[in-house]
């Protein structure tokens, strides 16, 4: 199916959002826009144990959200369908519940999707290839109008390809099944899920390292005055990184 999708009169739902990010102690994401993992791991920013403890939180996700910028710094899908067997019922105070979700029952994998301002992106991407993870890609429009979808087939797989407001977005994926979501950013994005009040959970790694680079990238990028307050869930070191969990306070879902 393809084209508008009429909006209904009912309040909008959307999955529950957890934001996962790691920082500088200097409160930087990374060296430049376009450092991979590979080479956070390398310069010693961040470390095996802060990429286990966001694969668990992922694991515990029915999608993943993520810019195409950040995606293109990577090589693809990190994988999570045997850590997510073999996980208890919750991964942490604010993931209580179990992961047979509509979604997580029919799909060993979380969905990616990627979000793209331009709607332009490089399908020769390692991404594009890799089997077994169903992908979306998002163009967020600040106009109030229906909700676009169309289908693309990209690789022999189908893409499902979505134009429209953030709500109507989110809105979709909770009525096909995504009852939680791992925002993975990068700081634009996570701008504007902040600016709109649509994240729930914050997972903050602080790593021991400083960049220094006052043009490196930031935690999030936001024009707007957040002015958000979040209540501390949790506390834990692990080789010299701080594991932080905070419930962002009033963003709570009914």
């Amino acid at each position: 199916m393809t084209g508008p999708i009429q909006r209904t009169t009912r309040p909008l739902l959307r999955p529950h959002i957890c934001n996962i990010l790691a920082s500088s102690v200097d409160g930087h994401t990374a060296s430049s826009p376009t450092e991979s993992t590979a080479e956070r791991l390398a310069l010693n920013f961040t470390h095996p144990i802060d990429q286990h403890h966001m694969q668990k939180i992922v694991a515990a996700s029915d999608a993943v959200f993520i810019g195409a910028r950040s995606l293109a710094a990577e090589r693809g899908a990190f994988r999570v369908a045997s850590l997510r067997a073999t996980l208890n019922s919750s991964v942490s105070s604010s993931l209580g519940e179990n992961l047979d979700s509509n979604f997580s029952s029919r799909n060993p994998e979380p969905a990616w999707v990627i979000f793209s301002g331009s709607g332009k992106l490089n399908f020769e991407h390692g991404f594009w290839k890799q089997k077994g993870i169903r992908k979306f890609i998002v163009t967020l429009s600040f106009d109030v109008a229906p909700l676009c979808l169309q289908s693309r087939d990209i690789f022999g797989e189908e893409v499902i390809v979505l134009k429209g407001t953030l709500p109507d977005v989110l809105a979709y994926f909770n009525a096909h099944g995504v009852a939680r979501a791992s925002l993975l950013g990068g700081a634009t994005l996570s701008g504007l899920f902040w600016a709109a009040q649509c994240v729930d959970v914050l997972h903050l790694t602080v790593c021991p390292y400083a960049v220094g680079k006052s043009n490196a990238p930031g935690v999030l990028d936001s024009s707007l005055h957040l002015a958000q307050r979040l209540e501390l869930l949790s506390c834990a070191t692990d080789e010299g990184f701080v594991f932080l969990e905070y419930k962002v306070v009033g963003n709570e879902l009914d």
